[in-house]
């Protein structure tokens, strides 16, 4: 069931009636439009201009995106995207940049003074969890009032589990979000270029990507890491020449793409996959739109046929349990 026009990020509440879910999307929308958080009221503060323009420019991005996959445009006022101070971020999430909260109808941002571009991307990579397919279910529980409990079920292709101990399908969720991230970010960057809002953070990244691109440190690391979004002067002075002050020594602040290892694992999939059905897809581009689709719609089965298809039978299950009971997930999450 849908509203005629979407209310909410809410499309669907699983294991209740009709009645029963029109009242939940009811209130879901009520929500939406009223951000009455009492939890944010003494931590959030006040958006500037600027970033009031980034998040219009976020969300014509990911509107554009619905609207590829024949999804209608919607806007997430900015009432709804509240931006928290370092300070005053929850320390549980303190490798985070954002979250896009569901049953809140918001997304938390942290405060990012240093670069509007690291804004934009945490922007638009939240505001594409909360576009993408999202729905609710029942979770067998009731809450202090005695309502019976609600609870979310699919996101993206993020999926809890029935008695909610485990979440499936995460890391290919956060790789698939990213990898959109990343195309919506170049496209609005190309056409902001001269932005007075980017322009001077576009130009800082190219001179310092140009210049130490190719530089690792003492354990081998590279001092610019592959998708490399901002790079600028680590400087309290304004700094008119950055190849002299590279040139001298000077350090840089460096933001890039994160969930490497959920991305390096979409990269192979999709790989593996126009190998074995090049029959199929002119690119690799097709194959992930494949993916892609299904993150945003909410229909797997096109995606799980295909990697039964490719990997064999059980491979999809496999692959919704990923980054489960994994020693190394929590350490890997935290470059988030």
């Amino acid at each position: 069931m849908r509203f005629e026009k979407q209310k909410s990020s809410i499309e669907r509440v699983v294991g209740v009636p009709p009645e029963g879910e029109r009242e939940i999307m009811k209130g879901m929308a009520e929500t939406f439009d009223a951000q009455d958080i009492e939890k944010l009221k003494t931590k959030e503060r006040e958006k500037t201009k600027e970033e009031l323009v980034v998040i219009d420019l976020a969300n014509d991005a990911t509107n554009a995106l619905r609207r590829e996959y024949g999804m209608d445009d919607f806007d997430v006022p900015a009432k709804n995207v509240h931006i928290i101070p370092r300070k005053k971020w929850p320390k549980e999430m303190a490798h985070e940049l954002g979250s896009c909260l569901e049953l809140d109808q918001a997304i938390i941002i942290r405060e990012e003074t240093q670069s509007r571009i690291q804004f934009l991307t945490t922007a638009i990579h939240e505001l594409l969890h909360f576009k993408s397919y999202t729905a609710l279910r029942m979770t067998g529980g009731k809450e202090e009032s005695g309502a019976v409990g609600i609870g979310r079920y699919r996101n993206g292709l993020s999926t809890v589990s029935r008695d909610g101990a485990q979440v499936y399908f995460t890391a290919l969720n956060e790789a698939i979000t990213q990898e959109l991230s990343k195309r919506l970010l170049e496209e609005v960057l190309v056409r902001e270029r001269e932005s007075p809002l980017f322009a001077e953070e576009i130009q800082n990244t190219e001179t310092v990507v140009r210049r130490y691109g190719g530089v690792r440190t003492s354990d081998g690391r590279r001092l610019i890491p592959p998708g490399t979004l901002y790079a600028a002067p680590r400087s309290s002075k304004p700094v008119e020449d950055i190849s002299d002050y590279l040139s001298r020594g000077g350090s840089v602040d460096v933001k890039a793409l994160t969930y490497s290892w959920q991305r390096r694992i979409l990269v192979s999939l999709v790989k593996n996959i126009y190998q074995k059905h090049a029959d199929q897809f002119k690119n690799e581009s097709e194959v992930f739109d494949v993916f892609a689709r299904a993150y945003m719609t909410g229909d797997l089965l096109p995606m799980g046929r295909l990697v039964e298809e490719t990997y064999g039978k059980g491979s999809f299950k496999k692959l919704a349990t990923l980054d489960l009971g994994d020693e190394k997930a929590s350490d890997r999450k935290a470059e988030k």
